[in-house]
């Protein structure tokens, strides 16, 4: 009889040991992917802040990183400078990133913003 008991309280810790193990997993590759999603966001964000400040627009303004990260980009002027004296030789515009993933349970997405210059010759539809 003892040995039975002994048993079932065994299994009762291996299992609520192996739940725990699961739960810590599962919350391991979701701090791993959310890290990869922000790895990829900024470096297209890197990448586009140098095409702006250059004067460069590229278009379109979306694609992927790979088969499970996509992206898209919106590209607003942020301060026009109507009522300034002399109009100046750039523009302020922001730039927004959205980096969307299908997860097992949900579409999830993680937003990046910033500032840019541009020289005033381009023009953006935003």
């Amino acid at each position: 009889m003892e040995v039975l008991v002994a048993i079932a309280v065994l299994g009762i810790v291996f299992t609520t040991a192996f739940s725990l193990m699961t739960t810590s997993l599962r919350n391991v590759n979701r701090i791993e992917e959310r890290e990869k999603v922000v790895r990829y966001g900024q470096m297209k964000l890197n990448e586009m802040v140098l095409n702006v400040n250059q004067g460069k627009v590229e278009q379109p303004l979306s694609g992927s990183f790979d088969q499970k990260f996509q992206w898209q980009a919106q590209i607003e002027t942020y301060d026009t400078r109507e009522n300034a004296l002399t109009p100046p030789p750039f523009q302020v515009l922001r730039i927004r990133l959205s980096v969307i993933w299908q997860s097992l349970s949900r579409r999830n997405s993680y937003v990046l913003e910033t500032l840019a210059w541009t020289p005033v010759e381009v023009r953006t539809g935003g």
